[in-house]
């Protein structure tokens, strides 16, 4: 039951490789063990990201439905090219950042499927504390539901309706690229990649608290699953502080394709538009990605 996996994506915006080994049952017991190296490349619109590093995990399964994990990273993130005038935020980490941080990580998942549920939920807890030269914790909850509204008697022609929520709090210390950044596929649709964030003279610096969720309906058009559509709204907030004063929310709807080649996780193409905003929010009407990706 091991796992051995090996990931370059090389490009011009983006790079990313990855090399991960896991072990299921390390020393024939109900343990976990996980060690992983990455490097990672981003031309942000205000500043360049480069990260290199590596992880390792120890995890146990309690139950089927529940287990734990704790987590060691280390990390080298490099920031350079800021915009001008630059935010305090990016100026005081420019050039190499050593990143070292613990998790600890409690799940309960009763999803029928991993990829594409159509009932039961997943629940995770994660707490997260920095130490080193940046000491701060942060704390993040996700929890998803799913409702099967309808389906053949064989099991296929799914009618599902998702509720999806996304909450966390970073301490005051950490340096701005392990802030909460939300926009795009999987965050927030009808806003650009890191669209929404508070900002300094115009510059995302990120966020202390996030607030995020989604309801979406899934409608299956083929016999076999291999088109369906969605609707879906999005809503929540990206704030310097606990409160929800800048909500925003949006409203659309998209395709999905699945194709056997690529995985279980589909093509989606979202469309989405703000019915609330803020002034400065980065609007994107489209929303792309592929399960080769995931």
């Amino acid at each position: 039951g091991q796992q051995f996996r090996v990931e370059a994506m090389p490009g011009v915006n983006l790079s990313r490789y990855l090399i991960s080994w896991r072990d299921p049952y390390f020393l024939e017991q109900n343990i976990s063990l996980g060690v992983s190296g990455s490097y990672y490349t981003r031309v942000y619109p205000n500043w360049w990201e480069q990260r290199a590093g590596g992880r390792v995990t120890l995890g146990h399964q309690f139950t089927p439905n529940t287990s734990a994990s704790v987590t060691l990273r280390g990390e080298n993130v490099d920031i350079k090219n800021p915009s001008v005038p630059t935010p305090y935020a990016i100026y005081s980490v420019l050039g190499n950042n050593f990143l070292s941080t613990v998790k600890a990580t409690l799940v309960h998942d009763t999803r029928d499927n991993a990829f594409l549920p159509g009932s039961g939920h997943y629940l995770q807890l994660d707490y997260e504390q920095g130490f080193g030269n940046f000491v701060y914790p942060k704390f993040d909850v996700e929890a998803k539901q799913y409702f099967l509204i309808r389906e053949r008697p064989d099991g296929g022609n799914r009618h599902v309706v998702s509720v999806v929520g996304q909450f966390g709090w970073i301490g005051d210390q950490a340096p701005f690229f392990e802030r909460y950044f939300a926009g795009g596929f999987a965050s927030f649709r009808g806003f650009r990649f890191y669209g929404v964030s508070p900002q300094v003279n115009g510059i995302v610096v990120g966020g202390q608290f996030q607030a995020l969720g989604t309801v979406e309906y899934l409608l299956p058009i083929t016999a076999d699953n291999t088109f369906q559509i969605v609707a879906f709204t999005d809503f929540g907030t990206v704030d310097s502080t606990v409160t929800l004063d800048k909500y925003r929310q949006t409203v659309g709807a998209g395709f999905r394709l699945s194709v056997p080649m690529m995985g279980p996780m589909p093509i989606a193409i979202d469309f989405a538009v703000p019915v609330l905003e803020q002034p400065n929010d980065i609007r994107q009407l489209v929303s792309f990605t592929m399960g080769l990706l995931k």
